[in-house]
């Protein structure tokens, strides 16, 4: 008998389809063969697994004892891949929301990682009649690249997982807006960028106060809302530096974020990991209770008060939301350290004991050498092996 084999293995075999071969776990010394590009994997104890580990392959991953919850959905509510080749959502995508302004979108087969193409969007503001050349974004044009109202009640919490890439950035925004107030054009008719990168919010009266955020450009939890901003307005122009504004660069971003648990209950939240740094707001109040209303709204890259003179683009290779908090992600270094690159996989079944993923090998072009990486709703995460 293979080591490592349990009784409640055959149970978690039979959860899923069971692919050609499959590997077992003992001890994390061990490497075990698998189907794909990869060679195998090592698993850590307790956790065993099968499947193919390559890139676009699929694995079941169990864990001695369960621990993962129930995941009721597992497929993400709405995903986009660049491994699809068009503008359409992923087979792997739900699709459970309602599309209010989604602006137009091609998919380039010119540039994008490992040959995979990308989602662009291209966006030129009209005139905004302030300095000659101005051109201005605000709510209005430019409200969200992808907008939806989420189906059903609103869940507790949400996860984002995004890769994107821009051809302008922050320094030249900021440098435009000083240009016009050294003309002695007034704020209220030049204001600072802002951009939030994800909105999730009431749509309804006193959305301010219903209204959470993560982004560039605005405070820090106003009023006691949780917005997360990487950096204040008004900071120095070398401060739009950060590696999420810097120009033809990509950014990943894995966001997992709580709404109030009642009105005026503060246990909201904003988690995000930006690359490899990472930002959070703890213990804000979501749900104001003088503005009732549920979050279902999402809003997905919003810029607002931005100047440029040239056309600008952005260029998606994965969108990724879901309403929960459980994940799967593979990481090519420890969590949190620096460096470290991270990769949303795709859950396409999910019990408590057996998680079924999709891989994706995102900026890496290979699964090889990665650490997979599961996590519970309540942000609990195990670490559960390494590929080879």
């Amino acid at each position: 008998m293979p080591r490592g084999l349990r009784v409640s293995f055959q149970r978690a075999r039979n959860l899923f389809a069971e692919p050609a071969s499959f590997a077992l776990a003992g001890s994390n010394a061990e490497l075990y063969p698998g189907e794909g590009a990869a060679t195998g994997f090592i698993p850590e104890p307790g956790f065993w697994a099968f499947g193919a580990f390559n890139d676009g392959g699929t694995i079941t991953v169990t864990r001695d004892g369960g621990g993962f919850g129930t995941k009721v959905n597992a497929k993400p509510m709405y995903l986009w891949d660049a491994r699809t080749g068009t503008v359409a959502s992923s087979p792997l995508s739900r699709h459970a929301f309602t599309p209010n302004n989604f602006l137009p979108k091609t998919f380039d087969t010119s540039f994008g990682l490992n040959g995979r193409g990308t989602l662009r969007a291209a966006l030129r503001p009209p005139p905004g009649g302030t300095g000659g050349d101005a051109y201005r974004v605000d709510e209005a044009t430019a409200f969200g690249f992808f907008d939806m109202t989420l189906d059903g009640g609103p869940p507790p919490r949400i996860t984002i997982f995004n890769r994107t890439y821009r051809n302008w950035g922050g320094r030249q925004a900021y440098q435009k807006v000083q240009q016009f107030r050294a003309l002695g054009l007034p704020d209220n008719i030049i204001r600072e960028w802002n951009i939030k990168d994800s909105r999730w919010y009431a749509g309804t009266s006193g959305t301010s106060q219903n209204n959470m955020w993560y982004g560039y450009g605005q405070q820090n939890s106003d009023a006691g809302n949780p917005r997360f901003s990487w950096e204040r307005m008004g900071t120095s122009a070398t401060s739009r530096d950060l590696p999420g504004m810097i120009p033809n660069a990509w950014r990943t971003d894995y966001a997992v974020m709580q709404q109030s648990s009642g009105p005026d209950v503060f246990d909201s939240f904003i988690k995000v990991m930006q690359n490899d740094r990472y930002g959070e707001v703890l213990n804000r109040r979501s749900r104001n209770a003088q503005y009732p209303g549920e979050h279902r709204r999402l809003a997905s890259i919003q810029y607002q008060f931005i100047y440029t003179d040239e056309d600008w683009f952005d260029w998606w290779d994965i969108f990724y939301l879901d309403d929960t908090g459980h994940a799967a992600l593979l990481t090519d270094g420890e969590w949190g350290a620096p460096g470290t690159k991270y990769e949303i996989c795709i859950p396409v079944a999910w019990a408590d004991d057996a998680v079924q993923l999709n891989l994706r090998s995102g900026e890496w072009g290979t699964t090889s050498g990665k650490t997979l990486w599961i996590i519970r709703d309540d942000g609990t995460r195990y670490k559960a092996l390494r590929i080879i």
